[in-house]
């Protein structure tokens, strides 16, 4: 944003005085505001306002600034990046010489000036060495020359000596060149930001607490030690980027890049865009994004490129092909960020679904985007990015409210309520590990740890560490018992998960008993002893009380009471017994779908004894012909439970057109699942799309 038009000043109000603008200045906001909608509403304000000037006659300014207001509002939302922002302002806040907070051009004066004076002084002094001793003046010379290579005249930032390439960054041989080769220097504003951001890291007095590490890798870890080698909250310098990463198929989180520093990142962008001045300057059209996008993502793959430079690329990629409407584009851009950086690919993920629901109108695409957002949100759940996958698993229900698919509903209500759930356990068990570093034998702290680690991250090495710290006596000695499980019969540790099992509430008690449950399969009993069906019966207790939202699809359930059609009764994703063709839905199997073709001029069906266990029945009734076919006569889809009929699709004729269902069966004793044919049945391949039972109730208005 060089010359003299000034849009931070025109636009958005900021004088030259504030210029560059703070994140929070940027977006209008107090400084250091946490609140994420406030964050996320100002965000939303500012690049509303800005879309007007990106057809006008300065449409590189109007873009450059958009993009510095994505990359403000990802720092401001992300609580980890925010708090290490905050804490370079606060060093930016600290009192300074008065010439640091003087206008740029000022400076640039003064420093001429001085220059100028030391220059003089210099001459002075060297002729009347030569005057004073001839013999001498060569030494002199040397002790002299060096002097307008120093930052005499510069104040360095907040009192602190510069080396190494900073140093260089900092110390431009004249003005001139420091002004005019955009290549190597930044502008005088943006260079104090520079500085300012890209200190030492080892401020202890200022710098929080290091970030949690759940899962703290092999080995034993001793909660009382410093955590020194967690990822600190500083962000790296470009001295760390440097290290060639080749990403490949077993990169992980600990061989990838670090996120590059926020000076890092200007310095990259100004040389990107200088690169690519002319593809900015039109990028204004769809066309014209798509194909910037492109070349940014092409030069971002690059294997020998600098990594900050690389990051910037994508991240530009990914937020030009985003406005730009080409969601294939975009998610490239974004799998390719994840290939070479420890990024939270679902936080871009989420950024995209929240576009896309903002152009999205008809109600059968907001049932695909819903469908979309819910399995970004169980993926994000298995990466363990517990925030992401609430905020994504929010968004999927307010997706699948527009959708007005019942089905939809219900399964994003559910999996909101799963994602909120572990990311409430996930800071917990974060809060419990800070506090341990202090008081590695808090109780309390010590349980809240290990019981995450174990039922959660699955990683009992680590969480029996901590459960053997546990205020809770019963559950340290299963701890105990798990850490000697070597030399400890599996029943006896199944009996003390058991044992807690029988005394917990809520999902500690599926919990327990499904650790139980792990225990008593292994163990070896003499058949027909009370100790065998013992533990015979419990097994089968855990198997009869799963968690509130696992699924149990009916195709595993066995089935009674058949009436069979022309091509018999068929589970697993097949038509019918007799023509086993794979039931196949706009191109994709159905693996857990039920086929039941009705006889015609008759119904078909299968009854399953649910015993009153579950509380809601989930899925949707289709025809599996070829697209564009037509059954014989129309087809209707019933259930009923005891007898009672609870739900009728409408009558189906077309191939291909899914009606979906949710339904409350708490209570039911016998589900039914029903197909009717009133005429002739050709081509009436009635098929049920994954029906299957939760235990959790309540989720659906009970129809009287």
């Amino acid at each position: 944003m060089m010359g003299e038009f000034d849009p931070y000043h025109k636009w958005l109000g900021i004088s030259p005085r504030d210029q560059p603008p703070s994140h929070y200045r940027l977006l209008g906001i107090d400084e250091y505001e946490s609140d994420p909608e406030v964050i996320e509403a100002a965000a939303e304000r500012r690049m509303s306002f800005l879309h007007q000037y990106v057809t006008g006659d300065h449409i590189a300014d109007a873009q450059g600034l958009l993009n510095e207001l994505a990359a403000a509002r990802v720092c401001l939302l992300d609580p980890k990046r925010r708090r290490t922002y905050d804490q370079q302002l606060a060093r930016l806040a600290k009192p300074s010489s008065s010439l640091s907070h003087r206008p740029a051009r000022f400076r640039i004066i003064l420093m001429s000036v001085a220059l100028s004076a030391i220059a003089v002084l210099i001459g002075v002094f060297v002729f009347l060495s030569r005057v004073r001793d001839t013999d001498q003046r060569g030494n002199v010379a040397n002790q002299t020359i060096s002097t307008p290579n120093s930052n005499a005249g510069i104040p360095p930032s907040n009192g602190r000596e510069l080396a190494g390439d900073e140093a260089e960054l900092s110390r431009p041989s004249n003005e001139s060149d420091a002004l005019n080769n955009s290549n190597e220097v930044v502008s005088d504003a943006d260079q104090q930001l520079v500085l300012e951001d890209s200190g030492p890291s080892n401020e202890s007095a200022t710098v929080e607490p290091p970030p949690i590490v759940i899962d703290p890798g092999p080995g034993k870890p001793d909660p009382a030690q410093n955590e020194a080698d967690a990822q600190s909250n500083t962000p790296p310098t470009v001295t760390e980027q440097a290290t060639t990463v080749t990403p490949n198929d077993e990169t992980t989180a600990d061989t990838k890049l670090k996120i590059p520093d926020e000076s890092s990142q200007i310095v990259a962008q100004r040389k990107i865009r200088q690169l690519f001045e002319k593809d900015f300057r039109y990028a204004s059209r769809t066309e014209a994004k798509t194909t910037l996008a492109k070349k940014l993502l092409e030069l971002g793959k690059q294997k020998d490129l600098d990594p900050s430079e690389r990051y910037v690329s994508l991240t530009l990629a990914q937020e030009l092909a985003d406005t730009a409407a080409d969601d294939q584009l975009a998610e490239e851009s974004v799998t390719e960020l994840d290939r070479w950086y420890d990024v939270d690919v679902f936080a871009f993920k989420h950024a995209i679904l929240r576009r896309q629901f903002r152009l999205t109108r008809q109600p059968e695409a907001f049932s695909k985007l819903a469908e979309k957002a819910l399995q970004n949100a169980q993926d994000a759940l298995r990466a363990r990015r517990y925030e992401s996958a609430s905020k994504i698993a929010a968004l999927s229900q307010a997706i699948a409210r527009k959708s007005k698919n019942p089905r939809l509903l219900v399964e994003t209500r559910v999996v909101h309520d799963r994602t909120q759930q572990l990311r409430d356990e996930s800071i917990d068990a974060m809060n419990a590990r800070k506090l341990l570093a202090t008081q590695p034998l808090d109780g309390r702290a010590n349980d809240t740890l290990g019981h995450f680690l174990c039922f959660v991250e699955n990683d009992w090495e680590q969480g029996t560490f901590y459960l053997a710290r546990s205020d809770h006596e019963e559950i340290k000695l299963a701890a105990q018992l798990e850490q000697k499980q070597n030399t400890t019969d599996a029943s006896q540790m199944g009996d003390a998960w058991w044992k807690l099992a029988e005394r917990a509430t809520g999902e500690r008690r599926q919990r327990y008993q499904q650790r139980a449950r792990h225990w008593y399969e292994q163990a070896t009993t003499t058949p027909g002893t009370f100790q065998q069906k013992l533990i015979a019966s419990r097994i089968q207790q855990a198997l009869e009380d799963p968690f509130s939202d696992q699924k149990f699809f009916l195709t595993d359930l066995p089935e009674f009471d058949l009436i069979l059609g022309p091509w018999g009764f068929a589970k697993h994703g097949k038509k019918g017994a007799y023509h086993p063709d794979p039931i196949m839905v706009h191109g994709s199997h159905v693996e857990n779908g039920i086929g039941m073709h009705p006889p015609g001029g008759g119904h078909s069906r299968a009854r399953y004894n649910l015993g009153g266990k579950f509380g809601t029945l989930l899925g949707g009734a289709v025809l599996a012909g070829a697209a564009g076919s037509s059954g014989e006569s129309p087809v209707t889809f019933s259930i009923l439970a005891d007898n009672r009929v609870l739900w009728t699709s409408k009558p189906q004729q077309t191939a291909q057109q899914v009606e979906d269902f949710a339904i409350d069966i708490r209570d039911v004793e016998v589900l039914e699942l029903r197909t009717t044919c009133p005429g002739g049945a050709n081509n009436c391949h009635a098929c049920w799309i994954d029906p299957y039972v939760i235990r959790e109730g309540g989720l659906v208005r009970r129809k009287r």
